[in-house]
């Protein structure tokens, strides 16, 4: 105790002095342990510091690397950190920035805070910049330029002028849907599925302008969603990568003439930010089994994610975070996409052997899904878990909680990775690297234009439109490759005044304008993360589009059979679907690899409209999905240690060894 020196004064300034700096080598030698890197100030630096923002032209709400040069390097945790800021065009203080606390510390935050300046005088930091549509406190559109500035933080920041030693960098923004005259009434009105939500209001701006222009109205929320509010008559065009089930169908008062026509080529994904532990370098190279994947969406042992013996052997040559993955970054509402990966992941043996607790490994299945059954539409929270197993709300949500490594919870660990499913087109937009998937082949195949096309043959159809067959022993496929379908009605119709269903020429003509675009011109006006259909998908929504009229009969005679034309991939059905599908019906496509050019996926550096819900929980049954076995739960394995316990024992364990070498100089 100290209190036996109490006659020693000097003693125990002496004492203080050797914890002091106990304290400070043992934090020092923690990995991790600040968002900052320390480096010695070796030279003053350079004069003529510059900023530069690529890409910075033609913008959206997207990811972009900010390098500065010239600014001074940091000397202690924290130190010198450059913070970074979005604001409008020739901003003259902060007041013309969006100073909002970071994501997740305020929900809308995108600012930088953090940037670690190196030993050369330079740092560079991935940035989302947001434009109107997201950030209508700045306006940044085609109209409106903006600018990213930069400055250290170790400066006097005044109240009418920006920092000193700030640099500014000038943006500018393409062409969006806050650019386009506000309409009296919309002339075509969509929703659908996050993964087609980029290209849907990217082709709304394109066309509302010109000679003929179009206003078109498109509400992000789900296939799920979308499929309910056409069956619902409340809008014009769903999109979708799945067909309408028996049970949506039968819950609709009008299904006759629904049609399903491509009209983009995306994926399903894992994206992640997970940094070396040993070089604080951002991993991009990560692979995933089916089985992985239902250790990773299952919430078991996150912690020790990274020791599993079957990842250590897809993923050599790491040193792989000691805190584990996060909790998985998943999406709580019905969507296509949980649909479709819950669907590959079961059909892999060892995948549904762990969740029925029949592990290769005997890795024990978190209690709360023992023998879940799968293929699912939503993710559910797990109940013994449920301060940090909380799937998001909307895509967005979880794109931004992978690009600024946040769990789902908020809070952030820097000794963690972070996996989120996401689509391709989120991902690719916030510069996120994606996992290879092991397929059904046996191959780890990433989610690249190459591996879409191939991926296209891998598919089978399900109630005329093309699905992910998992069984597929495509040996280049990307098990996860999806197609985007406009699901609307051929025959065109509208209620006159007397309640009486008549043809409507002008909605028609306007359906067939759009959708056209979106096969011709729209191929090359593709958003980030998009592949153009190839040629045979572009036949087959052309001839659905040139089917569509105006209903001729005001008053049609029922009919009590079922007729369906296929044309191509694209599938018109006059009145219930067709429920059975051709499970040897693969192979689609015949095009080579679509020429795109996407841009590089630029490794994060360290320091980095709530969607509706409706209708009942109507599940379409992908019949090639296999049930998990049946097998009686086992006991819970009890508590996990919490991702703060190792990095604290390792902390109070250093200072104590520096304590016991020092302490001898206090008996002098």
């Amino acid at each position: 105790m100290i209190e036996k020196y109490s006659s020693a004064r000097a003693r125990y300034r002496r004492f203080a002095v050797l914890v002091t700096v106990a304290f400070g080598l043992a934090v020092a030698s923690v990995p991790n342990a600040s968002d900052a890197t320390a480096h010695a100030r070796t030279a003053a630096a350079p004069s003529g510091a510059t900023l530069a923002v690529s890409p910075s032209t033609g913008l959206a709400t997207q990811s972009v690397s900010v390098h500065w040069e010239g600014f001074d390097t940091p000397t202690t945790f924290g130190s010198d950190a450059v913070w970074v800021y979005q604001c409008k065009a020739n901003p003259t203080s902060l007041s013309d920035c969006f100073t909002a606390d970071p994501f997740p510390s305020s929900s809308g935050g995108n600012a930088i805070r953090n940037g670690v300046t190196g030993q050369d005088f330079a740092g560079t930091v991935n940035f989302e910049v947001r434009d109107a549509t997201q950030l209508p406190e700045l306006g940044c559109d085609e109209k409106h330029d903006c600018s990213i500035v930069a400055f250290d933080s170790n400066t006097t920041i005044p109240p009418n002028a920006l920092p000193p030693g700030a640099l500014v960098a000038p943006i500018s923004f393409a062409h969006a849907n806050t650019d386009c005259p506000v309409p009296a009434t919309f002339d075509i009105v969509a929703g659908g599925e996050a993964s087609v939500a980029q290209q849907a209001y990217l082709w709304a701006a394109s066309q509302c302008t010109g000679p003929s222009p179009l206003a078109l109205d498109f509400t992000e929320s789900s296939s799920n969603n979308a499929r309910d509010n056409l069956l619902a008559n409340q809008t014009d065009v769903a999109y979708t990568s799945l067909a309408a089930t028996s049970d949506e169908l039968a819950s609709a008062t009008d299904t006759k003439s629904i049609a399903y026509a491509p009209i983009s080529i995306n994926a399903a994904v894992f994206a992640y930010n997970i940094n070396d532990a040993s070089t604080g370098q951002p991993i991009t190279d990560l692979i995933l089994s089916p089985r992985l994947v239902a250790r990773l969406i299952t919430d078991t042992r996150v912690v020790s994610y990274f020791q599993d013996p079957e990842f250590l052997a897809l993923n050599p040559g790491h040193t792989w975070p000691d805190g584990g993955v996060s909790q998985p970054l998943l999406r709580a509402e019905r969507n296509a996409d949980t649909r479709i990966t819950t669907s590959w992941m079961i059909h892999d043996q060892d995948a549904a052997n762990f969740i029925a607790h029949k592990d290769r490994y005997n890795v024990p299945v978190l209690s709360d899904f023992y023998n879940k059954q799968y293929p699912v539409d939503n993710f559910e929270i797990a109940a013994s878990d449920s301060s940090g197993f909380i799937p998001l709300t909307g895509e967005l949500q979880g794109a931004r909680h992978v690009f600024y490594q946040a769990r789902p919870d908020g809070n952030h660990y820097s000794n963690q990775g972070y996996i989120g499913l996401l689509s391709r087109s989120n991902a690719v937009r916030f510069g996120l690297p994606m996992a290879k998937l092991v397929n059904n082949a046996g191959n780890p195949i990433a989610p690249d234009p190459a591996g879409l096309t191939a991926g296209l043959k891998a598919m089978t159809k399900l109630d005329g439109v093309l699905v992910p067959d998992p069984s597929s022993s495509e040996p280049n496929a990307y098990p996860l490759t999806k197609i985007d379908y406009a699901m609307f009605r051929t025959t065109v119709a509208v209620k006159d005044g007397a309640g009486k269903l008549v043809g409507d020429q002008v909605k028609a003509a306007h359906l067939k304008q759009s959708l056209n675009y979106a096969i011709t011109r729209g191929q090359s006006d593709l958003a980030l993360g998009y592949v153009p259909l190839p040629s045979d998908l572009v036949a087959a929504t052309q001839a659905v589009v040139n089917s569509i009229k105006p209903l001729a009969d005001p008053t049609p005679k029922p009919t009590h059979h079922t007729t369906t034309t296929t044309t191509g991939n694209a599938t018109t059905q006059s009145t219930t679907p067709n429920t059975n599908y051709n499970a040897g019906s693969t192979g689609c496509c015949t095009t080579p690899t679509p020429s795109v050019t996407e841009p590089a996926t630029t490794p994060l550096s360290s320091a980095p409209a709530t969607p509706s819900t409706s209708g009942a929980n109507k599940v379409p049954q992908l019949r090639y999905a296999l049930s998990a076995p049946e097998w009686t739960p086992i006991a819970n394995i009890g508590p996990i240690p919490t991702n703060a316990t190792l990095p604290t024992l390792l902390l109070l364990g250093i200072v104590a060894f520096s304590i016991s070498i020092l302490w001898p100089a206090l008996q002098r």
